[in-house]
């Protein structure tokens, strides 16, 4: 398997045929994601997953998000793969001096995942909201 840097035009289309064959059917608009992210790739199957992120230029903090992988990929070292996609976001994050590194979501399976990963519950109260702002 190889991490590499996200390459937004080029993975984007194979990243949606991933979201619209998952569990959620739908992927999130091209504009909508950050440019920055890690994706795994097989040499015989090809992109098979990402985590793309966000930082804060004002803060020693980012987001991470939009997690996905290939849902038809049940080999037996599944976990461990997308495992090392989240230590290679989080080491990336590190280098570049990020301390504090968040997500947000409601799906009980990332939560668990990101459990072990080293992450702790924040505010539970609290939930994602969206604006989509007037378009230029």
């Amino acid at each position: 398997m190889i991490y590499r840097r996200l390459k937004k035009e080029l993975d984007y289309p194979i990243l949606k045929g991933l979201w619209e064959k998952s569990p959620m059917k739908v992927a999130p608009e091209y504009d909508m994601l950050p440019t920055d992210g890690v994706v795994v790739e097989d040499k015989d199957k090809g992109v098979m997953g990402c985590l793309f992120f966000f930082t804060m230029s004002n803060a020693s903090s980012a987001i991470i998000g939009f997690p996905i992988f290939d849902d038809d990929y049940r080999e037996d070292d599944r976990d461990e793969i997308i495992n090392k996609l989240f230590k290679e976001v989080d080491f990336l994050l590190t280098y570049h001096g990020y301390k504090y590194v968040y997500h947000f979501t409601n799906l009980p399976f990332v939560k668990q995942r990101l459990q072990g990963n080293g992450y702790v519950f924040g505010d539970r109260s609290v939930d994602m909201m969206l604006k989509i702002t007037n378009q230029r």
